[in-house]
């Protein structure tokens, strides 16, 4: 008896939630930093140098989980590695709650950061490749949503602990020992979902693609034949490696606007304010207790913003939300120079925070789900592991470049010439979007590569 629409769409949200676990421990991991900052440097007496190192360790150890996870979802699915990035969230996060010297938190803030890196890749390309493509664009963002809650609940309980325990400088260890909890979820979760249809028709599994689709497609006849004309066009090519990106003129174009639209997420100075809001605060003028509580302004309307690109990333075309975005985002940034340069007491503080709000329902709302999306769209079927993996990377390395070095340009120039130079990259970044980022919404994956 064939199953009417309602549980498939049931069955296949349950599969979407349980996967974008991996995005709650993205946000989870990289926003717990934020609150325990002050608290490891009180514990390790932290220079910028040093502060810039701690905070971005995790970012570099994404770059290279994001790079090295491609071929291995290629080779060995999306699901196995989804159950090895679970164990390995939970490895690094007990690692650095126990951590006795400051460079063994690093070693396993990078080891955390290998397992945020790939599941960043990862997450995005299964929920694209499982989504029916008019679906696509809310599903991809349902994992922005997850990511920014996990930023969330990460302020709200460095809020909690930090108030709480202010004068215990080892309260850190509990913050982030807390995140082992959903990586638990997680692991379990995955026994639940099943390989990406996609995937399975590439390694020749055509009885189990169409089993996944049945469950989780209205019309699996029409989605399946799609499927299986993009594979008998491509019958005599294998899957390609990162050598192989390279080395073709057009899958080189391809990487080139997927990374660039990595980076452009990145030099919006988003994780700026997500790894250090709370300093960004107390720089602006609020004590260290007020800070921690006023941060979680900034994760709730993420959540909010993220809340609304799953709506408008279904609803409006990509480049243009994008574009929308990335104008909120730039007319902020200069709001903030011009705040931090020019307001003075306690007004500057309350100023700093209300534009920085603002400048979250712009990027989250649309510019960091859009990013997601494109990226998890725009490579062919036989490269999407290694290019998504490639591209991922590139964006991981700015976020490192980000991270690392805001903290030592914030302590040479002070808060108004770094958020200007954030602002100047904006108006390159829509030039970028404008002028070079294809339009995806509504087509099926097999059909975007034709673009």
């Amino acid at each position: 008896m064939q199953q009417t629409p309602a549980p498939r769409r049931s069955r296949l949200n349950f599969y979407t939630w349980i996967v974008t676990l991996g995005g709650f421990l993205f946000g989870y991991d990289t926003g717990i930093i934020n609150g325990a900052l002050p608290f490891l440097q009180d514990q390790f007496v932290l220079s910028p140098v040093a502060e810039g190192i701690t905070t971005s360790s995790l970012t570099l150890g994404a770059a290279l989980g994001a790079v090295t996870v491609g071929q291995l979802v290629d080779r060995f699915g999306r699901r196995r590695v989804l159950f090895v990035l679970a164990l390995v969230f939970i490895l690094g996060s007990a690692g650095i709650a126990f951590s006795s010297a400051l460079g063994m938190l690093i070693a396993f803030r990078v080891i955390v950061g290998l397992a945020v890196g790939a599941a960043s890749a990862v997450v995005p390309l299964y929920l694209a490749e499982i989504a029916p493509a008019a679906q696509r664009g809310a599903i991809v963002t349902r994992n922005q949503f997850m990511i920014v809650t996990g930023q969330l609940l990460a302020y709200s309980i460095n809020a909690a602990l930090g108030n709480i325990f202010l004068h215990e400088t080892g309260i850190w260890r509990i913050m982030f020992a807390l995140s082992i909890a959903p990586a638990i979820a997680l692991f379990i979760g995955m026994f639940a979902v099943p390989e990406s249809p996609r995937w399975l028709l590439r390694v020749g599994r055509t009885s189990d693609a169409q089993l996944v689709l049945e469950n989780t497609v209205d019309d699996t006849p029409a989605e399946l034949a799609a499927l299986q004309r993009s594979l008998a066009a491509e019958e005599n090519r294998s899957t390609a490696t990162l050598r192989d990106l390279f080395a073709s003129p057009a899958l080189r174009s391809t990487l080139l606007v997927g990374a660039t639209i990595g980076i452009v997420q990145q030099i919006t100075g988003v994780n700026a304010l997500m790894y250090y809001g709370t300093q960004v605060l107390r720089e602006s003028g609020f004590a260290t207790d007020a800070a921690l509580t006023a941060n979680i302004a900034n994760g709730v309307i993420s959540v909010i913003g993220a809340a609304l690109g799953i709506w408008f990333v279904g609803k409006l075309p990509r480049r243009a939300t994008l574009t929308i975005g990335l104008a909120g985002t730039t007319a902020s940034l200069l709001a903030l120079a011009l705040i931090s340069s020019f307001v003075e007491g306690g007004a500057r503080a309350w100023a700093v925070l209300t534009v920085s709000v603002i400048f979250l329902v712009f990027q989250q709302g649309a510019v960091s789900p859009v990013t997601w999306v494109l990226m998890s769209e725009v490579f062919p079927s036989r490269v999407r592991g290694a290019g998504m993996g490639a591209a991922t990377f590139v964006s991981w390395l700015a976020n490192f470049a980000v991270s690392f070095s805001f903290p030592q340009i914030v302590a040479a120039f002070g808060l108004g010439i770094t958020f200007a130079l954030f602002a100047v990259l904006g108006v390159a970044a829509i030039w970028f979007v404008r002028a070079q980022v294809p339009e995806t919404a509504g087509r099926s994956l097999e059909d975007i590569v034709s673009i």
